[in-house]
């Protein structure tokens, strides 16, 4: 969304304003806001369970065709956003199934000690699952490495995610400290 047009939404919420994102962006407007909508606003800012994650998904879809058809998207676009939204949409309640999973298993592993580690912040993407945990790397500096994920809980299709929170590295070992979001 153009920088202007989210002030300007912002402003309006702020004004009590609950139709802001209808009455001042344009149809093409919310279309290219969906991806990141399904990727970041539903895990992020939405409190929900796996059944409205799924409902999100499904009126997401139906909203695409409906732009679609009253001519506010070109068939291209259709099809790419239709393509992000059904790669996102059935991931939002395993993304959110596993990020409580994980906060709640490092909530419980022994604390690291701040005068023995290295902590890097911020986001972290999963370049591998091996038998250990997920490969990860940092998303703005070098740090990368293995770090433990309980094996019953590790996919091949984690590939990809993206996951905020603090990792220690104790010598050679990297150690979940938080975890705060994860993303598809």
């Amino acid at each position: 969304m153009d920088p202007e047009l989210a002030k300007a939404v912002a402003k309006a919420r702020q004004e009590g304003r609950d139709d802001a994102v209808c009455s001042l962006c344009s149809p093409r407007e919310i279309a290219s806001g969906m991806p990141e909508f399904m990727e970041r606003f539903m895990i992020r800012h939405v409190v929900a369970g796996p059944s409205l994650m799924r409902l999100a998904n499904t009126v997401t879809r139906k909203l695409t065709q409906w732009l679609a058809e009253h001519h506010y998207l070109e068939a291209s676009d259709q099809e790419a956003l239709a393509d992000s939204v059904q790669r996102a949409g059935p991931l939002l309640p395993k993304v959110v199934a596993m990020c409580d999973r994980l906060a709640n298993w490092v909530d419980q592993l022994t604390p690291v000690r701040a005068a023995d580690i290295v902590a890097t912040e911020g986001h972290f993407r999963v370049d591998g699952v091996t038998a250990e945990g997920w490969k990860i790397s940092h998303m703005a500096s070098d740090f990368h490495g293995v770090i433990a994920v309980p094996p019953q809980w590790l996919d091949p299709e984690q590939v990809g995610w993206k996951v905020s929170g603090v990792v220690a590295r104790q010598g050679d070992q990297l150690q979940w400290v938080e975890i705060w979001n994860i993303y598809p």
